[in-house]
């Protein structure tokens, strides 16, 4: 996922494209009663994420 963030025209990030994690679970084999969880792990992660990329702005 990686790859997967959305840039702002300025460069900066603003989050995780989700479209593309959902197929990546598909495509991982992510059971579906785990997915939803999974999904709030990754918000989590983002948003840690993006604090710290605001930091270094």
């Amino acid at each position: 996922m990686g790859t997967q963030w959305n840039i702002s025209p300025a460069g900066h990030p603003l989050g995780i494209n989700y479209g593309s994690l959902e197929s990546t679970m598909k495509m991982s084999a992510v059971k579906k009663k785990k997915r939803a969880s999974l999904f709030m792990d990754v918000r989590m992660m983002e948003s840690a994420a993006l604090d710290v990329f605001r930091e270094k702005q």
